[in-house]
């Protein structure tokens, strides 16, 4: 949206995000996510904290006070100053480790770091830490189950040896397991990111359409309530 009301003025904003799922390693996603203010927060506190020119140790506490500082920036509770850390100690190590960590093949070092980003998310998006340590050890803890609504729907569209083979394949493994491939094989063969779609937009009828329908749709749902993610900030 802002792209696009910045073209409407002839204004080129700058790219925000890369991909960033799609990071082989946590400082490629900090290269790729919120770009903006990864560039901020590098110029107005890293460097002048020193950066990496005062040696090592420095350096890492330069990089764990600047993360801590975005996870603030983000939201003004222990949730997320616990993602800021979290996200601190892992670029940490990867700085510390990172000649042997870039030897991995890369797939493994995609899905290390994707279940990573995403098990942290649930640390900034939970009211509590409690809450979101909760909500991740039932994520591997349990497995998928069987209930009557999804055999109901299923057997509608597949026969029932189909289904009750596809749960027991499945039906003992964590979800987190399920639901980490289900995602990385969407982001893998499937997303472009807005730059990337920016390049292949061409003004022809059927992307006028588009946008006609869409624009009516946003306008018929005005009235909806949604709750905006940094308004306890």
């Amino acid at each position: 949206m802002a792209l696009g009301i910045g073209y409407m003025f002839n204004i080129k904003l700058p790219m925000n995000f890369n991909s960033p799922y799609k990071a082989l390693s946590i400082s490629e996603f900090w290269k790729r996510w919120h770009i903006t203010l990864t560039r901020f927060l590098t110029q107005y506190i890293y460097i002048p904290l020193g950066g990496s020119r005062k040696g090592i140790c420095r350096t890492y506490l330069n990089t764990m006070i600047v993360f801590v500082i975005s996870g603030i920036w983000h939201g003004a509770g222990f949730t997320f100053i616990l993602w800021g850390l979290l996200h601190a100690i892992a670029m940490v190590l990867y700085k510390a480790f990172s000649k042997y960590f870039d030897k991995i093949p890369a797939a493994l070092r995609w899905i290390s770091t994707f279940a990573f980003v995403n098990i942290t998310w649930v640390y900034f998006r939970a009211s509590t830490i409690n809450e979101a340590n909760l909500m991740i050890s039932k994520l591997f803890e349990d497995g998928m189950t069987l209930n009557f609504e999804i055999t109901e729907t299923l057997l509608n569209i597949i026969p029932i040896s189909v289904v009750y083979n596809l749960f027991d394949l499945v039906g003992n493994l964590p979800i987190i397991m399920i639901l980490l491939v289900s995602v990385m094989v969407a982001v893998c063969l499937f997303t472009k990111n807005v730059y990337e779609r920016t390049m292949e937009f061409a003004p022809k009828i059927s992307n006028l359409c588009t946008t006609a329908f869409l624009l009516i749709w946003s306008i018929l749902s005005l009235s909806g309530v949604s709750t905006f993610l940094y308004f306890n900030f």
